[in-house]
Protein backbone atom coordinates (compact mmCIF):
# COMPACT_ATOMS: atom_id res chain seq x y z
CA UNK A 1 0.00 0.00 0.00
CA UNK A 2 1.32 3.44 -0.85
CA UNK A 3 0.21 6.78 0.46
CA UNK A 4 1.29 9.88 -1.45
CA UNK A 5 1.49 12.64 1.14
CA UNK A 6 3.62 14.98 -0.99
CA UNK A 7 2.65 18.46 -2.12
CA UNK A 8 1.22 18.50 -5.64
CA UNK A 9 2.31 20.56 -8.62
CA UNK A 10 -0.48 22.50 -10.35
CA UNK A 11 -0.65 19.97 -13.19
CA UNK A 12 -1.06 17.10 -10.70
CA UNK A 13 -4.07 18.51 -8.89
CA UNK A 14 -7.33 16.91 -9.93
CA UNK A 15 -10.47 18.96 -10.05
CA UNK A 16 -12.48 17.82 -7.08
CA UNK A 17 -15.96 16.82 -8.14
CA UNK A 18 -17.05 16.03 -4.61
CA UNK A 19 -18.63 18.61 -2.40
CA UNK A 20 -19.76 18.86 1.18
CA UNK A 21 -23.26 17.96 0.02
CA UNK A 22 -22.17 14.56 -1.32
CA UNK A 23 -19.35 13.69 1.10
CA UNK A 24 -20.37 13.76 4.72
CA UNK A 25 -19.98 12.54 8.26
CA UNK A 26 -22.74 13.20 10.76
CA UNK A 27 -20.33 13.90 13.61
CA UNK A 28 -23.01 14.29 16.28
CA UNK A 29 -24.84 11.21 15.04
CA UNK A 30 -21.63 9.18 15.17
CA UNK A 31 -20.84 10.41 18.70
CA UNK A 32 -24.35 9.73 19.96
CA UNK A 33 -24.62 6.29 18.36
CA UNK A 34 -21.11 4.98 19.00
CA UNK A 35 -19.62 6.14 22.32
CA UNK A 36 -16.54 3.98 21.67
CA UNK A 37 -15.54 6.47 18.95
CA UNK A 38 -13.80 8.98 21.21
CA UNK A 39 -12.37 11.39 18.64
CA UNK A 40 -13.29 12.36 15.07
CA UNK A 41 -11.21 14.34 12.58
CA UNK A 42 -13.09 15.19 9.39
CA UNK A 43 -10.71 17.97 8.25
CA UNK A 44 -9.77 15.97 5.12
CA UNK A 45 -13.23 14.61 4.34
CA UNK A 46 -13.50 16.55 1.05
CA UNK A 47 -10.24 14.91 0.02
CA UNK A 48 -11.73 11.52 0.84
CA UNK A 49 -10.40 10.70 4.32
CA UNK A 50 -12.11 10.48 7.70
CA UNK A 51 -10.22 9.63 10.91
CA UNK A 52 -11.87 7.96 13.90
CA UNK A 53 -10.17 7.13 17.22
CA UNK A 54 -11.82 4.05 18.70
CA UNK A 55 -11.63 2.24 22.03
CA UNK A 56 -12.08 -1.37 20.91
CA UNK A 57 -13.79 -3.74 23.32
CA UNK A 58 -15.04 -6.78 21.41
CA UNK A 59 -13.95 -9.15 18.65
CA UNK A 60 -14.58 -7.75 15.17
CA UNK A 61 -15.31 -4.31 16.61
CA UNK A 62 -13.76 -2.24 13.80
CA UNK A 63 -15.41 -4.26 11.00
CA UNK A 64 -18.74 -3.99 12.78
CA UNK A 65 -18.35 -0.23 13.33
CA UNK A 66 -17.36 0.32 9.71
CA UNK A 67 -20.43 -1.47 8.40
CA UNK A 68 -22.74 0.29 10.86
CA UNK A 69 -21.42 3.76 10.00
CA UNK A 70 -22.10 3.16 6.31
CA UNK A 71 -25.36 1.22 6.64
CA UNK A 72 -26.89 3.86 8.94
CA UNK A 73 -25.82 6.64 6.56
CA UNK A 74 -23.73 8.39 9.20
CA UNK A 75 -20.77 8.44 6.81
CA UNK A 76 -21.46 8.99 3.11
CA UNK A 77 -19.19 8.79 0.06
CA UNK A 78 -15.91 8.96 1.98
CA UNK A 79 -13.16 7.02 0.19
CA UNK A 80 -11.17 6.04 3.28
CA UNK A 81 -12.36 5.66 6.85
CA UNK A 82 -9.22 5.38 8.96
CA UNK A 83 -9.66 3.82 12.39
CA UNK A 84 -6.97 4.56 14.99
CA UNK A 85 -6.41 3.82 18.64
CA UNK A 86 -8.34 5.97 21.08
CA UNK A 87 -5.16 7.46 22.61
CA UNK A 88 -3.93 8.96 19.33
CA UNK A 89 -4.07 12.73 18.78
CA UNK A 90 -6.15 13.01 15.61
CA UNK A 91 -4.94 16.57 15.02
CA UNK A 92 -1.37 15.32 14.43
CA UNK A 93 -1.29 13.86 10.92
CA UNK A 94 2.38 12.88 11.30
CA UNK A 95 1.50 10.67 14.27
CA UNK A 96 -1.54 9.29 12.46
CA UNK A 97 0.63 8.30 9.47
CA UNK A 98 3.27 6.77 11.76
CA UNK A 99 0.88 4.71 13.85
CA UNK A 100 -1.44 3.62 11.05
CA UNK A 101 1.46 2.62 8.78
CA UNK A 102 2.92 0.54 11.61
CA UNK A 103 -0.38 -1.05 12.61
CA UNK A 104 -1.78 -2.00 9.19
CA UNK A 105 -1.40 -5.24 7.28
CA UNK A 106 -3.06 -4.23 3.98
CA UNK A 107 -4.24 -7.77 3.27
CA UNK A 108 -6.11 -7.94 6.58
CA UNK A 109 -6.78 -4.39 7.67
CA UNK A 110 -8.02 -2.67 4.49
CA UNK A 111 -11.47 -3.80 3.43
CA UNK A 112 -14.97 -2.85 2.32
CA UNK A 113 -18.29 -3.52 4.01
CA UNK A 114 -21.29 -5.09 2.31
CA UNK A 115 -25.01 -4.65 2.85
CA UNK A 116 -27.37 -7.54 3.60
CA UNK A 117 -27.80 -8.16 -0.15
CA UNK A 118 -24.06 -8.46 -0.72
CA UNK A 119 -23.68 -5.04 -2.34
CA UNK A 120 -20.39 -3.31 -1.57
CA UNK A 121 -20.81 -0.14 0.46
CA UNK A 122 -18.71 2.88 -0.54
CA UNK A 123 -15.76 3.65 1.71
CA UNK A 124 -12.74 1.48 2.45
CA UNK A 125 -11.90 0.84 6.08
CA UNK A 126 -8.28 1.11 7.13
CA UNK A 127 -7.90 -0.50 10.54
CA UNK A 128 -4.89 1.28 12.03
CA UNK A 129 -5.56 0.14 15.59
CA UNK A 130 -3.35 -2.03 17.75
CA UNK A 131 -4.14 -5.71 17.24
CA UNK A 132 -4.97 -7.98 20.20
CA UNK A 133 -5.03 -11.74 20.64
CA UNK A 134 -8.51 -11.75 22.17
CA UNK A 135 -10.13 -9.12 19.95
CA UNK A 136 -8.33 -9.64 16.65
CA UNK A 137 -6.81 -13.12 16.79
CA UNK A 138 -3.35 -11.57 16.50
CA UNK A 139 -0.88 -14.11 17.89
CA UNK A 140 2.49 -12.34 17.69
CA UNK A 141 3.93 -10.01 20.31
CA UNK A 142 2.94 -6.37 19.87
CA UNK A 143 5.71 -3.81 20.44
CA UNK A 144 5.23 -1.03 22.92
CA UNK A 145 5.83 2.62 22.07
CA UNK A 146 9.40 3.56 22.97
CA UNK A 147 9.65 6.37 25.51
CA UNK A 148 12.32 7.35 28.00
CA UNK A 149 11.83 7.38 31.76
CA UNK A 150 11.45 10.62 33.72
CA UNK A 151 14.93 10.02 35.13
CA UNK A 152 16.54 9.71 31.69
CA UNK A 153 14.69 12.78 30.42
CA UNK A 154 15.87 14.74 33.47
CA UNK A 155 19.51 13.70 32.96
CA UNK A 156 19.46 14.68 29.27
CA UNK A 157 17.71 17.97 30.05
CA UNK A 158 20.38 18.82 32.66
CA UNK A 159 23.23 18.06 30.24
CA UNK A 160 21.63 19.58 27.12
CA UNK A 161 23.62 22.84 27.08
CA UNK A 162 26.92 20.93 27.47
CA UNK A 163 26.18 18.51 24.61
CA UNK A 164 26.34 21.07 21.79
CA UNK A 165 23.02 19.99 20.32
CA UNK A 166 21.71 23.49 19.68
CA UNK A 167 18.50 24.99 20.99
CA UNK A 168 16.83 22.99 23.77
CA UNK A 169 14.12 20.59 22.59
CA UNK A 170 11.52 19.16 24.95
CA UNK A 171 11.73 15.36 25.00
CA UNK A 172 9.39 13.73 22.46
CA UNK A 173 8.87 10.97 25.04
CA UNK A 174 6.62 13.29 27.04
CA UNK A 175 4.17 13.43 24.13
CA UNK A 176 3.89 9.64 23.90
CA UNK A 177 3.87 8.58 27.57
CA UNK A 178 0.06 8.39 27.65
CA UNK A 179 0.14 6.03 24.65
CA UNK A 180 2.13 3.31 26.43
CA UNK A 181 0.54 -0.10 26.76
CA UNK A 182 0.84 -2.31 29.83
CA UNK A 183 4.19 -4.11 29.80
CA UNK A 184 7.71 -3.19 28.80
CA UNK A 185 9.16 -3.51 25.28
CA UNK A 186 6.42 -6.02 24.47
CA UNK A 187 2.88 -4.82 25.14
CA UNK A 188 0.92 -7.12 27.41
CA UNK A 189 -2.83 -7.55 27.14
CA UNK A 190 -4.77 -7.18 30.34
CA UNK A 191 -5.77 -10.54 31.86
CA UNK A 192 -3.00 -12.40 29.98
Amino acid sequence: MGIDATDKFVEEVETLITSEVFVSCDVEGVRNTFPEILHINDALIRMGALFLAVKKSKPGHIKWLHRQLLAKGLVKNVKFIVFTEHVLDLQDFGDIAWRVANNVDPGQDCYYAYDKNGKQLYGMAIDGTRKYRKLDGFERDWPNTVVHTKETIGIVDEKWDKLGLGRFIISPSLKYKHQLYTGDAVAVEKNE
